[in-house]
């Protein structure tokens, strides 16, 4: 199963959600986000997923 993720910018296909979650968690996502201005606890995304 792909799930697509929208967001300002741009769109993910993400063939394994966990995997991504578990990147999004990671402390290198933190600081990159930091790094950019990311406010993590405004950020939504919407998903859709394909079967």
């Amino acid at each position: 199963m792909t799930t697509v993720l929208f967001f300002t910018g741009g769109i993910l296909e993400v063939e394994d959600m966990d995997k991504f979650w578990a990147l999004l968690a990671s402390d290198v996502a933190r600081k990159a986000g930091e790094e950019d201005g990311l406010k993590f606890d405004t950020d939504h995304f919407l998903v859709e997923f394909t079967p």
